[in-house]
């Protein structure tokens, strides 16, 4: 699984993009778990290539852009939680920030 929140692609809606296996309940749960975080999905998009699925989500709360650090971050990791409920054997690469662009000390 990869994950990204991109904050520049759209000026009103901050994009959550996930790539995972094509797995229909890890899609539903990552979505009311933003839900639950009080976030509105504006727009979204699904595209499945071969086993991978790639979503994106559009999120605004309250009306706008999410930018409280605080808030991306908490979603980062209510992310992460829902990705490793579905993909248990991505924990070790998750925690060492492998799909945030982080890579492990050589």
């Amino acid at each position: 699984p990869v994950v990204l929140i991109d904050q520049d692609s759209d000026r009103d809606a901050t994009i959550v993009q996930l790539s995972f296996g094509d797995r229909l309940g890890a899609l539903l749960d990552t979505m009311k778990a933003l839900k639950d975080l009080g976030l509105d999905v504006t727009k979204g998009s699904v595209a499945t290539d071969s086993s991978v699925t790639q979503t994106k989500f559009h999120i605004m709360r309250l009306g706008r852009k999410v930018e409280d650090p605080d808030m991306l971050e908490t979603i980062r990791l209510t992310i992460i939680n829902n990705l490793l409920q579905y993909h248990p054997e991505s924990s070790e690469k998750l925690a060492m920030g492998e799909f945030f662009g982080i890579k492990a000390p050589e």
